[in-house]
């Protein structure tokens, strides 16, 4: 059974992980596998979001049996449902199946692939143990907390940040940092949850990466500001080949980066990816989403963590970009 070079590329959820796990299956031979551990459209073995190994039942050998599946291309995926979908989105996910299915399909198909990008943010929590267990390099995406919880307020979304305590405290971890914001009650404003959320994510990878020097940070904001070198370091760092039709791919990406609705104050509509969206409104729309407070207790939460971020993804700015 042939086993393919995998590369997990996570993060928290709206940090970026799309755009980076796309750009980096634009090498040759490489190819972007969409989220197996998405329990709506992923492995009918993940039952629930942020599997931790060795908690809630998830054994090591269970996360293990996942990994191998994944690099062997051999997944047993769930049948889309059309659940959280309407109209024509609906009708065309029922026909060529969920995101998941389609970029498997696409994996099995390419005789050439040697290298498979497994895009995932819910198997963030995996992380220590895909590089312990697996070897696998791990590409850790970063945008500021404030940017992430007005996504979460745009789609409606709720973090679910008490059952990621819950099952991180099974494997010992617990967040003193984090005290005053943990004992609320988890859920109750999903803004400052999604925010908490982000929060426990990230000084989870970072405690991990303390010592583990293949999990790589890097800054969403730095990907769009300069395309062009950070993913030529990325490609260098991950042994991916950098050829010229790669380099043309980003220029013709990043070169529209200011392109985008011709109508802005049109509102985005609450779902995660947006076509027809430029890079800017990435950085600027929902910037009114948040209300004074909400920004104030975010900031308070996170001024630390968005520092040691900064200085984890090698720059500066992840704390100062604007929010979506």
């Amino acid at each position: 059974m042939r086993t393919y070079r995998t590369i997990l590329v996570t993060g928290c959820p709206r940090s970026g992980t799309t755009p980076v796990g796309a750009n980096l299956g634009l090498a040759p031979r490489t190819r972007y596998l969409y989220e197996p551990f998405n329990p709506r459209h992923g492995l009918r073995t993940i039952s629930r979001y942020y599997e931790v190994p060795g908690a809630n039942g998830f054994s090591p050998e269970s996360l293990d049996a996942c990994v191998e599946s994944i690099r062997h291309l051999r997944l047993d995926l769930r049948r889309y449902t059309g659940t959280g979908e309407h109209g024509w989105r609906r009708v065309v996910k029922r026909v060529i199946g969920s995101r998941a299915q389609v970029s498997y399909r696409l994996c099995r198909l390419d005789w050439r692939l040697e290298t498979i990008i497994w895009k995932d943010p819910i198997a963030c929590l995996t992380t220590a143990a895909v590089v312990d267990r697996h070897g696998l390099p791990v590409v850790v995406t970063v945008r500021p907390a404030a940017a992430v919880a007005a996504s979460y307020k745009r789609m409606r979304w709720q973090p679910g940040v008490g059952a990621v305590l819950a099952s991180l405290s099974q494997i010992g971890l617990d967040f003193p940092e984090l005290r005053p914001w943990c004992e609320r009650p988890a859920d109750a404003n999903p803004v400052i949850a999604s925010a908490l959320l982000w929060s426990v994510i990230y000084t989870t990878l970072l405690g991990w990466a303390e010592s583990r020097p293949s999990i790589r940070f890097v800054s969403l904001q730095e990907t769009i500001d300069r395309p062009l070198e950070v993913y030529r370091e990325l490609y260098a760092e991950l042994g991916l080949v950098w050829t010229r039709a790669v380099e043309r791919g980003l220029r013709k990406q990043y070169d529209r980066k200011h392109a985008g609705p011709a109508d802005r104050r049109r509102p985005l509509p609450p779902r995660a990816h947006v076509a027809h969206r430029g890079l800017d409104d990435v950085n600027t729309y929902g910037r009114d989403l948040l209300t004074p407070k909400e920004r104030a207790i975010i900031a308070e939460m996170t001024g630390e963590l968005e520092h040691r971020l900064s200085t984890a993804c090698g720059e500066r700015r992840v704390g100062n970009s604007a929010v979506l």
